[in-house]
């Protein structure tokens, strides 16, 4: 199977997995995920945010919202994330 349909593929599962629970961090990073893998930049975006709402230490959805963001060109948005993250792992308040 050719590594564009399996994104494909994931993207529909996890499409599907976001609908059952619309409240998961860890559906909506790997939605997002699955989004940026497939060059869907934008819904990746959005999807990773969500998950970062829903907990703000889903330190894998911050990666790859970070990757999502140099990939657009938007390092402002990826060196805010990254000192966001930063203070988050110091105990302290963004």
């Amino acid at each position: 199977m050719s590594m564009g349909r399996q994104i494909s593929e994931a993207v529909i599962a996890f499409e599907i997995a976001e609908r059952c629970d619309p409240r998961s961090t860890t559906t909506e990073a790997n939605l997002g995920s699955a989004y940026a893998a497939s060059g869907r930049n934008g819904e990746a975006e959005i999807h990773l945010q969500q998950a970062l709402a829903l907990d703000s230490m889903n330190l894998s959805a911050a990666e790859q919202l970070i990757g999502v963001y140099a990939k657009e060109g938007e390092t402002t948005k990826a060196e805010a994330l990254k000192s966001r993250i930063s203070l988050l792992l110091r105990g302290e308040s963004p």
